[in-house]
C-alpha cells in the first residue's frame, strides 16, 4: 500500500512539471501608404531573399548585446523567416502598386518583369524593443540588365522586448522598405 502511495505521488508530481507553451509569430503586411498608389510599368516579382544564418531559424532571435543573441525556447516563427519576408514584401508591394502588378511568390515570372532581390544583413530586435532592418536591395528588369543596389537601415520601436511586439515592428520595417522599393519602381517605369 505504501508503494502505491509513492507511485501515485510520483505520477501527480510528473503531471505538474509541464513546460511553458510554445508561442508562434508571423510577419504581416502593413496598411496602405499615405502617399497613395505608385505607378509602374510591367510586372514585379520578389526574387531571392538572403538572411544571415543566425537569424534564419524557426526560433525567435533577439539581440542581447553586440556579440550575443538570445534564441528563445518558447517563441518561434510560424514558418521559415526567409519565406515570410518574401510573402510580406510581395503583399506590401501589391498594396502600393497597381492591381495585378505584383506576381505572387511561386508564380511564373514573365521575362521582362522587374525583380526585387533583398540581402538582409541584420533584422532583429532587442530586449528594449528596438528593431533594426539593415539590408541591400535591387530592382532589375530582364536578364543582363544591371541593377542599382540600394542600402537601407530602418529602425522601429516595438514598445517592449516581447516577441509579439518585436514581430509587429519588424512588419512595420518591411512596410517602410516596401515604400522605398515602390518609389524606385516608379522611377524605373
Amino acid at each position: 500500500m505504501t508503494q502505491l502511495r509513492y507511485l501515485l505521488v510520483l505520477i501527480l508530481l510528473a503531471g505538474c512539471g509541464s513546460s511553458p507553451p510554445t508561442r508562434f509569430y508571423t510577419l504581416e503586411p502593413t496598411g496602405t501608404p499615405s502617399s497613395g498608389l505608385v505607378r509602374t510599368k510591367g510586372a514585379v516579382a520578389v526574387g531571392q531573399i538572403t538572411l544571415p544564418a543566425e537569424l534564419d531559424r524557426l526560433s525567435f532571435v533577439t539581440r542581447e548585446d553586440a556579440n550575443r543573441i538570445s534564441v528563445s525556447d518558447q517563441d518561434r516563427w510560424a514558418a521559415p523567416l526567409e519565406g515570410m519576408v518574401r510573402r510580406v514584401l510581395a503583399a506590401d508591394l501589391a498594396r502600393r502598386l497597381p492591381a495585378g502588378a505584383v506576381i505572387a511568390p511561386g508564380d511564373p515570372v514573365p521575362p521582362n518583369a522587374h525583380t526585387v532581390t533583398l540581402t538582409i544583413r541584420n533584422f532583429i530586435g532587442d530586449a528594449s524593443g528596438h528593431v533594426v532592418l539593415d539590408a541591400d536591395w535591387a530592382v532589375s528588369q530582364g536578364k543582363g540588365r544591371p541593377a542599382i543596389i540600394h542600402r537601407e537601415t530602418i529602425a522601429r520601436e516595438a514598445g517592449s522586448g516581447e516577441a509579439g511586439a518585436i514581430a509587429a515592428a519588424m512588419s512595420q520595417a518591411l512596410g517602410v522598405l516596401s515604400d522605398r522599393i515602390a518609389a524606385a519602381l516608379q522611377v524605373a517605369a
